[in-house]
């Protein structure tokens, strides 16, 4: 049995990308998982050795300590591969594993909403995966936003899990959103269905159910955007709701909202939501980000634009076409996006081809 170190500072079970990996490899892997301890409920899965570390101190004495304890695991030379989710201060961990191959994952790019900010921090992204020779990356458009040559680097998408949820039934519209509020303008879908609703009246049932949390600005003008709504029957915001609390959301509703601001840091960032969404049944609603492009097709749902009349627009051709939708379909046309299916059909045979390169990590 291989055996694969995992250094990711999120608490284990907490990153869904990485807990997937480990649902899915444990039984073919010896699986050692390095994070940090946030002090959250502690979650266990089979197969895995979870190495927890404390967060006491400062900023910097934090860093330190979880540096220095993923090297004394890397130095320990008993891991076939280790495999490293990007943080900043990760680059030092460059020559801990001798010839163990690394791999060094980017999940994410910038979000900064200033443009030097921005490039400053893709910048420091850029420098700390070129110091490892093997590179994994959420998409192709953050390769290119982040200056990778596309031979060093593989691509490892986004899933999730299907839901096994019954099929839904399309007479009305439900709607859900599930995510951060954190720069999202969630704002703006409220505004949206508001007009929507004024234009069809009872013609078109239709109600909205929101889920997630961000900071206070965030959460004020969401609130507030509701409070001041013609439509605040309808809407419904829930605050944070644990991801295994999630289902009654899933099985009550019938279309997934995928709102991200389109941003050229948004752009090239997929929304793990959209899977979420399609593979319980579900057409999305989705703004016309380059990677929402790539994914939703007539058949899975509607692209708009990204502001309250984009939205009441991508709502009424969503109505016009709802009869059109087909559970089951959906699902089979999203079944590539599962996280068995990403693992099977790209992180294991990355991780061979890694292993038959059998050389010291040392970025070029």
């Amino acid at each position: 049995m291989k055996r694969l170190l995992i250094i990711d500072r999120h608490q284990f079970g907490y990153l869904t990308d990485t807990y997937s990996y480990c649902r899915h490899l444990a039984g073919g892997y010896a699986i050692t998982y390095v994070g940090w301890d946030f002090g959250l409920p502690t979650i266990f899965l089979e197969g895995v050795r979870v190495i927890s570390v404390e967060r006491t101190g400062g900023k910097a004495r934090r860093l330190c300590r979880y540096i220095l304890r993923a090297a004394r695991e890397m130095r320990k030379h008993n891991h076939d591969l280790v495999f490293i989710v990007l943080f900043l201060g990760c680059s030092l961990l460059r020559f801990s594993g001798g010839a163990t191959p690394v791999i060094v994952d980017i999940r994410t790019g910038s979000e900064k909403s200033g443009r030097l900010s921005r490039w400053l921090e893709n910048l420091q992204f850029r420098v700390e995966a070129s110091a490892f020779r093997h590179i994994s990356i959420i998409s192709d458009s953050l390769r290119k936003v982040l200056r990778f040559p596309a031979g060093r680097c593989h691509i490892l998408p986004l899933g999730a899990e299907p839901q096994g949820l019954p099929p839904k039934q399309f007479s009305g519209l439900r709607l859900l959103y599930v995510g951060t509020l954190i720069q999202r303008h969630i704002e703006e879908t409220v505004r949206g269905v508001e007009l929507f609703h004024r234009s069809v009246g009872d013609a078109v049932p239709i109600s909205y159910d929101i889920v997630g949390d961000g900071d206070r600005a965030d959460n004020d003008r969401l609130i507030d955007a509701i409070a001041r709504s013609s439509s605040k029957d309808i809407i419904r915001y829930h605050g944070r709701v644990p991801y295994d609390r999630l289902r009654p959301f899933l099985e009550r509703s019938n279309v997934g909202v995928a709102f991200v601001p389109m941003t050229p840091y948004f752009h090239c960032q997929p929304a793990t939501k959209v899977f979420e969404y399609l593979l319980a049944g579900m057409p999305v609603m989705a703004t016309a980000t380059e990677e929402n492009r790539l994914v939703v097709t007539d058949d899975l749902g509607i692209l708009h634009e990204d502001t309250a009349e984009g939205f009441c627009e991508g709502l009424h051709r969503l109505a016009d076409s709802l009869g059109g939708y087909d559970s089951s379909k959906i699902i089979a046309a999203a079944a590539r996006y599962s996280w068995g299916s990403i693992v099977r059909d790209r992180l294991e045979p990355m991780f061979e081809r890694v292993l038959v390169s059998g050389s010291p990590e040392v970025g070029a």
